[in-house]
Protein backbone atom coordinates (compact mmCIF):
# COMPACT_ATOMS: atom_id res chain seq x y z
CA UNK A 1 0.00 0.00 0.00
CA UNK A 2 0.80 3.63 -0.40
CA UNK A 3 1.08 4.44 2.77
CA UNK A 4 4.13 2.25 4.06
CA UNK A 5 5.97 3.38 0.62
CA UNK A 6 4.94 6.39 0.43
CA UNK A 7 5.88 7.02 4.00
CA UNK A 8 9.48 5.50 3.51
CA UNK A 9 9.72 7.26 -0.02
CA UNK A 10 8.94 10.80 2.44
CA UNK A 11 11.65 10.09 4.73
CA UNK A 12 14.18 9.62 2.19
CA UNK A 13 13.15 12.98 0.37
CA UNK A 14 12.78 14.70 3.83
CA UNK A 15 9.12 15.55 2.38
CA UNK A 16 6.69 14.78 5.30
CA UNK A 17 3.31 13.61 5.00
CA UNK A 18 0.32 15.51 6.50
CA UNK A 19 -3.39 15.45 6.83
CA UNK A 20 -5.37 13.15 4.67
CA UNK A 21 -2.16 11.98 2.80
CA UNK A 22 -0.84 10.27 6.04
CA UNK A 23 -3.87 8.18 6.56
CA UNK A 24 -4.39 7.61 2.80
CA UNK A 25 -4.78 4.14 1.51
CA UNK A 26 -4.47 4.69 -2.26
CA UNK A 27 -2.36 1.82 -3.66
CA UNK A 28 0.76 2.04 -4.67
CA UNK A 29 0.27 1.51 -8.45
CA UNK A 30 -2.71 4.67 -8.44
CA UNK A 31 0.36 6.85 -7.48
CA UNK A 32 2.64 5.57 -10.31
CA UNK A 33 0.43 5.45 -12.82
CA UNK A 34 -1.26 8.99 -12.25
CA UNK A 35 -0.67 11.13 -15.22
CA UNK A 36 -1.47 14.34 -16.48
CA UNK A 37 -4.66 14.65 -18.37
CA UNK A 38 -4.96 18.15 -19.12
CA UNK A 39 -7.61 18.41 -16.69
CA UNK A 40 -7.49 20.88 -13.46
CA UNK A 41 -6.74 18.59 -10.55
CA UNK A 42 -9.24 19.27 -7.46
CA UNK A 43 -7.90 20.97 -3.86
CA UNK A 44 -10.95 19.61 -2.40
CA UNK A 45 -10.04 15.76 -1.82
CA UNK A 46 -6.54 13.73 -2.57
CA UNK A 47 -5.60 12.29 -5.76
CA UNK A 48 -3.17 9.96 -6.82
CA UNK A 49 -1.50 12.56 -8.72
CA UNK A 50 -1.68 15.54 -6.09
CA UNK A 51 0.47 12.98 -4.36
CA UNK A 52 3.13 11.99 -6.96
CA UNK A 53 3.71 15.73 -8.00
CA UNK A 54 5.37 17.02 -4.87
CA UNK A 55 7.43 13.56 -4.69
CA UNK A 56 8.85 14.31 -8.18
CA UNK A 57 8.93 18.03 -7.03
CA UNK A 58 10.56 17.53 -4.19
CA UNK A 59 13.40 14.78 -6.22
CA UNK A 60 14.00 18.22 -8.26
CA UNK A 61 14.98 20.41 -5.67
CA UNK A 62 11.51 22.40 -5.67
CA UNK A 63 9.90 20.75 -2.42
CA UNK A 64 6.60 22.42 -1.13
CA UNK A 65 6.71 21.06 2.00
CA UNK A 66 4.12 18.42 3.46
CA UNK A 67 2.14 16.29 1.50
CA UNK A 68 -1.20 16.36 2.06
CA UNK A 69 -2.67 14.81 -1.31
CA UNK A 70 -4.19 18.36 -2.49
CA UNK A 71 -3.35 20.66 -5.13
CA UNK A 72 -3.17 23.55 -3.35
CA UNK A 73 -1.49 26.84 -3.62
CA UNK A 74 1.98 25.78 -2.20
CA UNK A 75 1.93 23.10 -5.07
CA UNK A 76 0.67 25.61 -7.89
CA UNK A 77 3.95 27.73 -6.69
CA UNK A 78 6.28 24.97 -6.66
CA UNK A 79 5.37 23.57 -9.96
CA UNK A 80 5.12 27.50 -11.38
CA UNK A 81 9.06 27.62 -9.81
CA UNK A 82 9.68 24.42 -11.89
CA UNK A 83 8.59 25.29 -14.70
CA UNK A 84 9.73 28.49 -15.20
CA UNK A 85 13.93 27.42 -14.05
CA UNK A 86 13.36 24.65 -16.85
CA UNK A 87 11.59 27.21 -19.54
CA UNK A 88 8.90 25.39 -19.79
CA UNK A 89 6.79 28.27 -18.23
CA UNK A 90 3.26 29.18 -20.08
CA UNK A 91 0.25 30.76 -20.01
CA UNK A 92 -1.07 27.09 -18.95
CA UNK A 93 1.17 26.42 -16.40
CA UNK A 94 0.74 30.31 -14.13
CA UNK A 95 -3.18 29.90 -14.84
Amino acid sequence: MWRARGLALAAVLGVPLSGPAAGATLNVDEIEKADFSGATLPADRVTPLAIKLPVLLAGSGFSLGEIDGHYGENAQKALRAFADASGLGGPAVHA
